[in-house]
This record gives structure tokens, C-alpha cells and sequence, in this order.
């Protein structure tokens, strides 16, 4: 019989929609992580909350479609009633067997990481909320995504992909073992973005029978969730903070030049280095301190897996 690990309760807030603003100064302008400093803000109001400790134990997960709030608590989920933010209403919910850690909504249902595995709840009555299938996964879940007929599970050393298109019959058709434990997932495009006990890890699951990883990010801390907006990762990364990486097929590259000051150089790129004519001119300046910064924006993996660079000054 399986027992639960020691429970993060500080666990990360998805970031979600215009509240991603706040941020809007922390964006990464190449490879390299950026850590979110403070920031200054005026004080912000409160305007209602709802109380979890007495109704359901810790809320250790959310997520907000239409007028409600769907929130994974210990002993299951519990759907509230947001319209009006300063009376939150519970009008709904299901106790799951097991300790819900993260919850995700598509369409009529939630989709709840239950540590046991997968649980799938209707929601459609929100006041009548229903247990209409799930998986029991191999770890523990803590971290669900739902993408088209898919739920992707961060489940312990591992990210599980179960096919929820009969959401009656969840069926797993495919993961990717992680190199630490799996906390958080989000999906964007043909990627999965897990955040893990090492940072993050970068999983191709254009197949999800067959899961690669093709990338990651080692923050040399512990990463316990990541959300996926406009081109950007943002990563909630324990002790460090806020890191903010771009995604995989946005992929910038900054190159550093160290140069003679005040005197014109030439910032070069190449693709393939076999062609006759191969380098193209990035730009030629000159610039009164170093070293100086470029940040590529042209680093396409579809279509340029290598590119190189030179500089020359007359």
C-alpha cells in the first residue's frame, strides 16, 4: 500500500491569463534564466476569499473557468462560486480517495491529480458534481495539464500521458521517467513542460506513445510548478524564485562580443558552413563600452538545428 511522501504545502500559484502582467518586467532575453526581482506594487485588495481549513483542509491547487473556481484540497475538490468575488460560495464539490494536489478544467470536466492517479470529475451541474472515470498512476500525482484528448500527470519520477477522450475509460498510451520528482506540468504546442526535483524538462510528445525529451533547464534548485504563456516559461523554482525561460520553438541565443571599444565591428551568422557564400552580416557598430550583447532572435530548431557566429573588426 502506497503512503504519502511529506507534502509540499507551499506549493506554487498557476499564473494565469492578465495577472501575468506582473511579470511583464522579469522576461528572458535569451537562454540564460532571468530571476524575478521584487516587484513594486501598489497595495492590492482583497476583495473575498474562501476559507479552506474549515471546509476541506488545505487548497493546494486551482484553477478558474466561467464563474467558478475549482479548487484541489485534501479531501478532494471543491467548486466555487466566484461571480461575485466578494461572496465566494461554495456550490459544490467530490471527495476523491485520495489528497488532491492539482486540478486542471476542460470543458465539462475537472481533471484532478489525486496522488493516487487521475481522477475525473463532471462538472457540468456544478452542484451535482460526479466521479466519472480516472487512472490509477504508478506514482504519485501531483500536477495535471489537460490538452485536446489528453491529460498529462506529473507523477512522481515521471510524466503520464492518459488519453481522456472517453473520459469514462482513461487509458495511459504513453510517458517519459524524469530524472527527479515530477511536480508541475504544462503543455503548450507539441511540448510538455515538466517541472521537477532537478528544474525543468522539455518532452516532445507530438507521440505520445513515443515520449522523447528533447530539452531542460538545471536551475540547481527544486522547481515545483511551471506555466506556459506567449512564447515563454514561467517557473516557480522553490528557494530561487521566479526563472523565466522562452520555449522551445522560441528560442533566442545571445551572443556576447568582446571587442575593441569605439571601433566598428561585424557581427556574422552562419547556418551551414559547407556553402560557398555561407555567412550573412547580423549587424556592424560600433559602441563605446564592452562586452555588448546580441540577442538573436532568428534560432528556429525546426529549421536551423546549428547556427554560427564570428566577428571581425577592419
Amino acid at each position: 500500500m502506497r503512503t504519502f511522501p511529506q507534502l509540499q504545502l507551499a506549493r506554487a500559484l498557476r499564473l494565469r491569463g492578465t495577472f501575468l502582467a506582473l511579470l511583464a518586467g522579469c522576461l528572458a532575453a535569451g537562454l540564460a534564466a532571468t530571476h524575478g526581482a521584487p516587484p513594486s506594487l501598489q497595495p492590492l485588495v482583497q476583495p473575498g476569499k474562501w476559507p479552506g481549513w474549515r471546509r476541506g483542509g488545505y487548497a493546494l491547487g486551482v484553477a478558474v473557468s466561467g464563474s467558478y473556481a475549482y479548487v484541489a484540497h485534501e479531501t478532494g475538490l471543491a467548486v466555487i462560486d466566484v461571480s461575485n468575488p466578494t461572496n465566494c460560495v461554495q456550490v459544490g464539490g467530490y471527495d476523491t480517495p485520495g489528497y488532491a494536489v492539482g486540478v486542471a478544467v476542460a470543458g465539462n470536466y475537472a481533471y484532478l491529480a489525486d496522488y493516487y492517479g487521475l481522477q475525473v470529475i463532471d462538472v457540468s451541474n456544478p452542484t451535482n458534481c460526479v466521479r466519472v472515470g480516472g487512472y490509477d498512476t504508478s506514482g504519485f500525482a501531483q500536477g495535471v495539464a489537460v490538452s485536446g484528448n489528453y491529460a498529462y500527470v506529473a507523477d512522481y519520477y515521471s510524466l503520464q500521458v492518459i488519453d481522456v477522450s472517453d473520459p469514462t475509460n482513461c487509458v495511459r498510451i504513453g510517458g517519459y521517467d524524469t530524472s527527479g520528482t515530477a511536480f508541475g506540468v504544462a503543455v503548450s504546442g507539441n511540448y510538455a513542460y515538466v517541472a521537477e526535483g532537478y528544474g525543468l524538462t522539455v518532452i516532445d510528445v507530438r507521440n505520445p506513445t513515443n515520449c522523447l525529451r528533447v530539452g531542460g533547464y538545471f536551475t540547481g534548485g527544486v522547481a515545483f510548478d511551471v506555466a506556459v504563456v506567449a512564447g515563454r516559461i514561467y517557473l516557480a523554482d522553490g528557494q530561487a524564485g521566479l526563472l523565466v525561460l522562452p520555449t522551445l520553438p522560441n528560442v533566442q541565443f545571445t551572443v556576447r562580443v568582446n571587442a575593441e571599444t569605439n571601433q566598428t565591428f561585424t557581427l556574422e551568422a552562419a547556418t551551414n558552413l559547407s556553402l560557398t557564400n555561407a555567412w550573412t552580416t547580423l549587424l556592424t557598430t560600433n559602441v563605446p563600452a564592452m562586452p555588448f550583447d546580441y540577442v538573436d532572435f532568428d534560432v528556429k530548431l525546426s529549421d536551423k538545428p546549428h547556427k554560427f557566429y564570428r566577428v571581425h573588426q577592419p
